[in-house]
């Protein structure tokens, strides 16, 4: 029996995620300083970490929904978050590069991982 849409749940918007999502992804905005090879290796490393915690975020938001179009259009959105970062960069100072889109995929693949976990986690 399916459920009318006024019955069906609806994902809840919190505005503490979405803040903190933007938070996140305003820090690859900030110009670094020349010639400082291991700040920038950290940089290119945080892409995994920041994607993660957007991928996870954006998970928890859409809890209302079936989990694959959850994890689909979480991907999706890194993605497209992640291409449009490294297409705004060139104007902040920093060039564009599509080693660090692979990193955000692979960050929000991981982010997603520990959503199922987490959401795994607190159902037992």
């Amino acid at each position: 029996m399916n459920a009318s849409p006024a019955n069906q749940r609806r994902p809840e918007f919190s505005r503490w995620k979405l803040a903190a999502a933007c938070c996140l992804l305003g820090a690859f905005f900030v110009p670094l300083p020349a010639g400082s090879q291991r700040l920038d290796q950290l940089y290119n490393l945080s892409h995994l970490a920041v994607f993660a915690c957007v991928a996870f975020l954006l998970m928890q938001i859409l809890d209302g929904w079936a989990f694959w179009r959850r994890a689909v259009y979480t991907l999706a959105c890194v993605l497209t978050i992640g291409v449009a970062i490294e297409l705004i960069q060139p104007y902040f100072g920093r060039r564009a590069s599509l080693h660090d889109v692979v990193n955000d995929v692979i960050g929000g693949v991981a982010g997603l991982t520990i959503a199922v976990a987490y959401r795994w986690v607190r159902a037992t």
